[in-house]
């Protein structure tokens, strides 16, 4: 008789927030799931339609797959905060991060593990990995609006990124993204300041580990106009392109928050990074202090690049 190889155990974390009205779709998705050995585990950061219901019905019907964390809670952590505290008590060999408006595919969870699971086996045993995927993105009815968002962007799907390159924009998304315990467990707790758990998880992971991008659509991504992120197209950013003037009040604004971001990753690992990652973090926080010519210095020496070419004329226009 052949031998049965188990399956990893997969955690899928889900922070909610007034999302009573997608919420059973996106449930049922991941219950249609063709992987088995997993668990949900849901916060909610202080729903007031019917979101907390919705999770109790589902839970009451699963209650071994499905836990609630600070079910009686009313305290509001905020999304990162909310997806910080579900990363606390995660234990799983691999996580995965669920939106709670997407749609997922059907083996959304096997093509993730098997991705992992051949990418550790290139590694070190301990090392940080994170795979990131693509998305379909619909409307609320969940109509298509666009078969690719990396395509949609302007973005490349670029497998194991220089850690400068992540300081100007993000290029992966949470929902489509599979961590490895190592990863979880040195990005944890992502402070306040860390603005997106994708983001933060991407930094640590290109650090210290392994980021690979694929171009693989695994979800339907829900925009429907409440959303908590925002979606900047390609056509944006070529006609910043035309107008640099008008745009660079609003570039620089955005430059900030992304500084915010680093300088957070900065204080709590710099002691453990390259010389030249910190190198390149410390030109990217010291950007507007220097001159118009030793800031063009430092994005070539440092490669503070975008994923795209077209954004990097506009950065040369703007910065």
């Amino acid at each position: 008789m052949a031998m049965l190889i188990s399956e990893p155990f997969v955690e899928i974390l889900m922070a909610t927030y007034q999302g009573g009205r997608w919420l059973d779709v996106q449930l049922a998705s991941i219950f249609a799931q063709d992987y088995s050995n997993w668990r949900l585990l849901i916060r909610d950061d202080g729903s007031t339609d019917d979101t907390r219901n919705i999770i109790r019905f589902w839970r009451d019907r699963f209650p071994d797959k499905i836990h609630v964390l600070d079910e009686q809670s009313i305290e509001t952590l905020g999304l990162v905060g909310n997806f910080s505290a579900l990363m606390g008590v995660n234990s799983s060999d691999y996580t995965l991060f669920a939106d709670q408006d997407d749609v997922w595919y059907r083996d959304k969870v096997s093509r993730a593990v098997a991705a992992i699971s051949a990418l550790e086996a290139q590694h070190e045993r301990g090392r940080p990995l994170l795979i990131s995927g693509d998305l379909r993105m619909v409307d609320q009815n969940l109509r298509q609006l666009q078969p690719s968002v990396l395509k949609y962007r302007g973005m490349k799907a670029i497998n194991r990124p220089g850690i400068s390159g992540l300081f100007l924009e993000n290029v992966v998304y949470g929902c489509t993204l599979i961590a490895n315990r190592p990863l979880i467990t040195r990005s944890t707790p992502i402070p306040k300041e860390g603005l997106y758990v994708d983001w933060w998880l991407a930094l640590v992971a290109t650090a210290f580990g392994t980021v690979e991008n694929r171009r693989e659509v695994n979800l339907d991504w829900r925009r429907h106009g409440t959303n908590t992120s925002s979606l900047p197209s390609l056509s944006d950013t070529i006609i910043g392109l035309w107008k640099p003037l008008r745009h660079r009040r609003q570039f620089h604004s955005k430059l900030a928050v992304n500084q915010a971001i680093v300088q957070a990753f900065l204080d709590r690992y710099g002691d453990h990074l390259s010389n030249q990652d910190r190198g390149a973090a410390r030109a990217f926080l010291n950007l507007q202090s220097l001159g118009f010519a030793e800031r063009r210095y430092a994005l070539f020496r440092y490669r503070l690049w975008f994923s795209s070419w077209i954004r990097n004329a506009g950065l040369l226009l703007l910065i």
